[in-house]
């Protein structure tokens, strides 16, 4: 089934992820990035964090502010307002409700290196983890800045970094490799899961114990973490690599899908392993280039929005 465009905006760089405010959930964060190229000059990653504002009907009101070019993006999620952004320039920065830089913490080799995704401690929202190119997982005191332990966990890219419980810490990487990692004892992983392709996406599963893994193999694989090497149930391929999912806030087992070039999807994962017919709930097609970025909107409890976001079109809907 196909999903209904309500309506759309193009910001001014390409777009690359979107995510609600919890504490208004009507309020969405959308981080854009851009390689800007010059002759004699270095590289340099620009980009802007909006904060668009939508109401029941769909309409939407945006204001943004310049950033380094935005990776990745999470809101604090103890209650405490604020959010993190992974940026071009090697550094997580922090940002109040207000969308007011009030901190940044760095990376080892800045020149080189460049920070890939962020992901808050539960609980206390006062540690971080954030992730590079050059495949380091650094853990980190947000108030202070200072670097707790940073260990080089992945061969490659890490784009996704999330703690699924207070101080288990997983990461995905273009290495093909999901790392549960605890930050107390942080030179070994836990366990280890190797894809056919990068690990892309991590989200909780509805029972709160098993996870919900996104690849450029362009499946989704519903795993334990404490037995990773087998999926529970897989599905999918949906077209493109799967770059986010997010869990409905009305209906716990469907997950909104950005599945780059496929396109945006709202699957159900209570119906596993069955015809594609019976679990993609709506398909959404109407980029033009790859989706990277999908949310939730729930000013509208029992029927909240689907937002997507894709890159080089510049278009969020």
């Amino acid at each position: 089934m196909s999903i209904q465009k309500i309506n759309e905006w193009r910001p001014a760089r390409p777009c690359d992820m979107v995510e609600a405010n919890p504490k208004n959930p009507s309020q969405l964060a959308i981080g854009t990035y851009e390689l800007i190229q010059e002759d004699g000059k270095p590289d340099k990653r620009a980009g802007t964090i909006y904060k668009m504002n939508v109401e029941e009907n769909g309409e939407y009101a945006v204001e943004g502010v310049d950033s380094p070019g935005v990776f990745d993006l999470k809101w604090k999620t103890n209650g405490s307002n604020g959010f993190a952004v992974a940026g071009g320039d090697g550094k997580a920065h922090f940002y109040n409700e207000n969308y007011e830089k009030k901190g940044s913490t760095s990376l080892s080799d800045t020149e080189n290196d460049y920070c890939l995704s962020v992901g808050w401690e539960p609980e206390t929202d006062h540690k971080i983890a954030f992730s590079s190119r050059l495949g380091i997982v650094h853990y980190a005191d947000a108030d202070t800045g200072e670097i707790i332990h940073e260990e080089t966990g992945h061969d490659h890219e890490v784009w996704v970094t999330t703690f699924i419980s207070e101080n288990i810490l997983a990461t995905g990487s273009d290495d093909g490799l999901l790392k549960i990692w605890d930050v107390r004892t942080p030179e070994n992983p836990i366990v280890s899961r190797r894809f056919d392709a990068g690990c892309t996406s991590i989200a909780a599963h509805p029972n709160g114990t098993d996870l919900v893994v996104g690849s450029y193999d362009e499946n989704i694989h519903i795993l334990t973490p404490t037995r990773p090497r087998r999926d529970l149930a897989t599905f999918g391929p949906f077209g493109g690599g799967i770059w986010r999912t997010k869990q409905s806030p009305v209906n716990p087992s469907h997950y909104l899908v950005a599945a780059m070039q496929g396109g945006g999807y709202v699957i159900d994962i209570s119906k596993p392993d069955s015809d594609p017919e019976n679990y993609i709930v709506k398909h959404f097609t109407q980029h033009e280039s790859m989706v990277y970025g999908c949310e939730w909107v729930h000013n509208k409890p029992e029927d909240p929005y689907a937002v997507t976001c894709s890159f080089y079109d510049k278009k969020v809907c």
